[in-house]
């Protein structure tokens, strides 16, 4: 394979990577409401500014697309040699 292909490969591994994390988004906010991993506003700490309980569990959609895209591409390899190569 050469420069180009690489280059398309990964431009096409960082978008699923990135579509994924973006439809996780919605689903770990509905969890962390669930299961009360909220960061709730209070008047004795300058950090927390917003009016509203805020979800906690952001970083768990980024990480959902990261393994997501690296499981889902070990699995394509090994049913699609060529994606190896």
């Amino acid at each position: 394979m050469n420069h180009w292909t690489w280059a398309c490969v990964d431009g096409v591994l960082i978008l699923e990577g990135f579509i994924l994390a973006l439809a996780l988004t919605p689903w770990t906010i509905r969890l962390a409401g669930r299961v009360g991993w909220v960061s709730h506003p209070d008047g004795a700490d300058d950090r927390r500014l917003h009016a509203a309980p805020m979800p906690v569990l952001g970083g768990m959609a980024i990480i959902g697309g990261f393994l997501g895209v690296v499981f889902g591409n070990l699995f394509l390899e090994e049913r699609i040699p060529e994606v190896g190569r």
